[in-house]
């Protein structure tokens, strides 16, 4: 057969093979989906003497035998629905909390917002994305042909391919050449990712997307536009409803403000005296561990765990203190992870008297007035915290600690050597929007001091959107974004220590948690007891540590501090040399910064990233993903003249925060004060920086 005739098979075939290559090499996570995948649902369909290409899934045909010229047309439908001139309705720029104003890189960002062409209040008519798709999301990957047609009819500069049938991805290797689409987000500021994986539910869809979507913010979701290739209706329903959660992931950005509070707490803390636990030296103890968190299914059966009290151990998680206290059962433990001073005031509701016997388990950056408030300590640290690197100590980072204190309550119970957990409270969802807490917690209804009520109010005010979930007794029950990341994080803890030697019951009567025997009455949990027998808990002493001396500490700011500026230097670069001429340049500015935050680098002379560059990293990209989502979301919501203003302000004051960081850092972590004598020891995130509140408040 001659080179003008090729058998079609084998032209597929390299195409297959070609693509395959690329994602090994450029996207190995892509990659591992495909290599080996089965294809027992879809299917392509090539008829001999057409030039046309057809999908089915279950026998069911797609495109009708014309795959290319339905999804070309497609494509051109889709530009001419989305002309330049038409704005991106999505969701209003953010303004940083007034409380805020009064921090080191917060004050610099409101200062720019001063000149922001947004009224606060005002009207939000849309962004203005002019000749540039800031972010285009692919709903369906289908055979790829749309995005090969859009990709090179269009200047997008983030596309984000979302395919949740991967058998579907798995024959668009046969058809388009990904290597060619994907070159055309090589260049400068340009960007492409994707999202592949298996989710058929409702919550799997949610994951998915919420995992691989936010990585893009702020270009996602604010200035995205929504691709829904063959009109998958569920995944664009669940789109629209996690982009409501994702866009309020800003305000929750470890940020230079707050991260460098955790910092300050940190030397506070080792300068009073830091035990630590030292996981490696845990020893297995027979006794149960109940995990007690504050969920509202705790009121069912809290009176249960009463009377077993002597069987377990206890190891309450944050706000469940109170409600166990309220009942009569004191913990053995009391987890905290939040740096807040307000953790300290939420224990202090509880009597003194009450806390005595009990032991705090407290992650290295906790307030430091909270450990004053026990009887004994016990620190740890996190893997998903870079700070352990400083000072050497990631074998002794405990992993699956967020996103809340039930999840570092397993991770440090497994720590300790327990290895048979039960779960009271973990419910990670709510049978009914009023009641998403225990009533004997801080957020519950049986609190009521004006403390609490002022808690609940900015509780409520925080809440997002619920959906639901399977429940541990086979119903369902709702649930929130944050709930369900911490029953992921859980999830996953049990599937990486779970083994013959180590059981999970969930006492809780709210979420499914996987891996995990539910148990809906105290009978079962009694003859499981007897079953398997029980031992006394070892005494918190037996506990294998290990001390931190301050000047382990203080050796290491020195050289944050250098690391700052050479991080601060790059991104002063980037910013100096960008044109900021129109609303191309700023899409391509910004989603440069988010790349750049994203993706560390060794030094030059290092072989690899240092641990302070990590951590140096974690301090400062959530505050340079504000000032670029303040840059996108402000900038394009004016017009070219008011546009222009605002970036030359914009600029300038990035520029002015990012040169005075390294001195600032500096001046406060240097020898601080006494803890009696230390505003930074009772600051809140929304408190003022010592050296800049007013009299009054200092």
């Amino acid at each position: 057969m001659s080179k003008n005739h090729q058998d079609p098979a084998q032209v597929y075939l390299r195409r297959k093979e070609k693509n395959l290559n690329y994602f090994k090499l450029h996207l190995p996570r892509v990659y591992q989906i495909l290599e080996n995948m089965m294809l027992t649902r879809a299917e392509l369909v090539v008829t001999p003497g057409k030039n046309d290409v057809d999908m089915t899934v279950n026998g069911k045909s797609c495109y009708r035998g014309l795959a290319r010229e339905y999804s070309e047309d497609e494509a051109r439908r889709f530009l001419q629905e989305n002309p330049d001139d038409k704005p991106i309705v999505s969701f209003r720029p953010a303004w940083p909390d007034e409380a805020k104003s009064r921090r080191f890189a917060f004050g610099t960002l409101r200062q720019v917002l001063d000149c922001s062409p947004v009224e606060k209040n005002g009207e939000f008519t849309g962004y203005v994305r002019g000749n540039v798709f800031p972010s285009v999301v692919f709903l369906g990957c289908g055979l790829g042909f749309h995005i090969e047609a859009l990709v090179s009819r269009a200047n997008i500069v983030n596309a984000i391919v979302v395919e949740r049938e991967p058998e579907k991805f798995a024959l668009s290797l046969f058809t388009v050449d990904w290597e060619k689409i994907c070159s055309r987000f090589k260049r400068k500021g340009y960007s492409i990712s994707f999202a592949i994986g298996f989710a058929n539910t409702e919550a799997d869809m949610r994951e998915l997307l919420s995992r691989n979507l936010a990585a893009t913010l702020p270009l996602y979701p604010y200035s995205t536009i929504y691709y829904n290739h063959l009109a998958d209706v569920e995944l664009a329903k669940v789109a629209m409803d996690v982009a409501k959660d994702v866009a309020l992931i800003p305000s929750q950005w470890a940020n230079y403000d707050d991260e460098l509070m955790r910092f300050r707490n940190t030397i506070q803390n080792v300068r009073a005296g830091m035990t630590c636990i030292d996981p490696s030296a845990a020893s297995a103890r027979a006794k149960a561990l109940a995990v007690v968190g504050s969920g509202p299914s705790l009121d069912e059966r809290i009176q249960e765990l009463k009377e077993m009290r002597d069987h377990f151990v206890i190891i309450s998680a944050g706000t469940a203190l109170k409600a166990l206290l309220s009942a009569g059962i004191k913990p053995d433990f009391q987890v905290e992870l939040d740096p807040s001073h307000v953790i300290c005031q939420m224990i202090e509701e509880n009597e003194a008297e009450a806390l005595k016997g009990i032991t705090l388990l407290a992650v290295n950056e906790v307030n430091p007035w909270v450990p004053k408030l026990f009887d004994q300590v016990r620190f740890f640290f996190k893997t998903d915290n870079y700070f352990p690197g400083l000072l050497q100590l990631e074998s002794s980072a405990l992993p699956d600690c967020n996103p809340t204190c039930t999840n570092a309550a397993l991770s440090v119970g497994y720590a300790l050597g327990y290895t048979r957990f039960f779960l009271f409270g973990t419910d990670y969802g709510f049978k009914s929007e009023g009641k998403d807490h225990s009533s004997g917690s801080v957020y519950g209804s049986g609190s009521d001091s004006a403390f609490s009520e002022e808690l609940k109010t900015a509780h409520s005010a925080r809440a997002k959107s619920s959906f639901t979930v399977p429940a541990a007794d086979g119903g369902t029950v709702l649930t929130r974004s944050d709930y369900y990341a911490s029953k992921r994080s859980a999830e996953k803890f049990i599937e990486r220590v779970g083994c013959a030697d180590v059981s999970f019951y969930n006492c809780s009567n709210g979420a499914e948690i996987e891996g995990t025997t539910w148990l809906p009455d105290s009978s079962e949990t009694v003859r499981q007891f007897s079953e398997d027998g029980e031992s006394e808990a070892l005494p918190v002493d037996e506990v294998a540590t290990f001390d931190l001396e301050p000047t382990d500490l203080y050796d290491q700011i020195d050289a944050m501090a250098e690391e700052f500026r050479s991080e601060t230097r790059t991104l002063i670069n980037i910013v100096k040399k960008a044109r900021l001429g129109g609303r191309r340049d700023l899409v391509l500015l910004v989603n440069e910064l988010r790349g750049t935050m994203a993706t560390l680098k060794p030094r030059q002379g290092q072989g690899s990233v240092t641990a302070v560059q990590k951590y140096a990293n974690q301090m400062l990209r959530g505050t340079v993903l504000h000032f670029a989502s303040a840059a996108l979301c402000h900038g394009l919501s004016g017009n070219d003249a008011q546009l222009k203003d605002f970036l030359q302000a914009w600029r300038a004051g990035f520029l002015s925060l990012f040169e005075e960081l390294p001195e600032h850092f500096l001046k406060v972590s240097r020898n601080p004060q006494d803890i009696v004598d230390d505003p930074w020891s009772r600051m809140h995130f929304y408190s003022p920086e010592p050296d800049m509140a007013s009299d009054d408040e200092g």
